[in-house]
């Protein structure tokens, strides 16, 4: 009699070496999300940086429109986007600034509507909380308009000058 007697040909993993690599790959994902967060959120606060300095421009170049430097006040003329997307303007001659000539200008340029109830979301955590104040003041003795933009209400811990570096492209000084 001739019997072959069948040889078997396991193909595929034990039982252990599918463990190893399991426990390989959750060491890796433990190791690399932490830092895959802290890089999606600071991506997000250069966003939110990007969109003050947008604002900041916006007030600047609708402050070159001789209609809006018209109605400016001396001082504390604000354009001021808040935790909650708003732009908001105060402080101009306009009996009603939220919906006068600067604020309309600005939200046109940075969201591409007007009307009170355009906003630009936020996009960080770290920024959820604060405002980015656009501080306006004209010099009536030689026809110019100092503009600058703060970062204000912060979370703790979150450094403002920072903020107002990436938003403005001015480095503060500090003493």
């Amino acid at each position: 009699m001739n019997t072959k007697v069948a040889k078997k040909n396991n193909k595929g993993f034990t039982l252990i070496e599918l463990i190893v690599v399991i426990a390989i790959i959750a060491v890796l994902a433990a190791i690399l999300a932490p830092q895959y967060l802290r890089y999606v959120e600071k991506s997000r606060v250069s966003v939110d940086c990007q969109s003050a300095a947008e604002i900041l421009n916006a007030s600047r170049t609708a402050c070159a429109d001789e209609s809006v430097y018209d109605i400016l006040n001396d001082k504390d003329n604000k354009v001021v986007w808040s935790a909650d997307g708003k732009i908001t303007v105060s402080g101009t001659k306009d009996t009603a600034p939220n919906t006068g000539k600067l604020a309309e200008e600005v939200r046109t340029t940075v969201t591409g509507k007007s009307g009170a109830d355009s906003v630009v979301a936020r996009k960080s955590k770290t920024l959820s909380e604060g405002d980015f104040t656009v501080t306006i003041t004209p010099d009536t003795a030689n026809g110019t308009v100092t503009v600058g933009g703060k970062w204000s209400n912060l979370k703790a811990g979150v450094v403002a000058s920072e903020l107002d570096r990436k938003s403005t492209g001015v480095k503060s000084s500090s003493k």
